[in-house]
C-alpha cells in the first residue's frame, strides 16, 4: 500500500504519511511551516493587538504548539 492510497480507498491520513516518511523529508517541512507559523503570530502579539484578537492569537499559537509535538512524536513513534 503507497502513501497514497488506503484499504479503503479513502486518501492516507497524516500518520499513515508520516509512518511512510523514513527519511524524515514530510516530518521536517510540516515543522517548518509549523515553525513559520508561531513566529508570524508571535510577531503579531508583540506588536500589539485588541484584547480579544489577542486571546484568540494566543490560542492559536498554542494549538500550533500543539500540532508541533504531535508531529515530532508521532514520527518518532513510527521511526525511533
Amino acid at each position: 500500500m503507497s502513501a497514497t492510497e488506503t484499504h479503503d480507498g479513502m486518501a492516507p491520513g497524516l500518520d499513515d504519511q508520516l509512518a511512510e516518511d523514513a527519511s524524515g523529508q514530510l516530518r521536517d517541512s510540516l515543522l517548518d511551516e509549523l515553525f513559520l507559523a508561531a513566529n508570524h503570530l508571535e510577531t503579531v502579539l508583540a506588536d500589539g493587538c485588541e484584547r480579544d484578537e489577542a486571546e484568540m492569537l494566543r490560542k492559536l499559537l498554542g494549538a500550533v504548539r500543539v500540532a508541533e509535538t504531535v508531529v515530532s512524536d508521532a514520527w518518532r513513534a513510527f521511526h525511533g
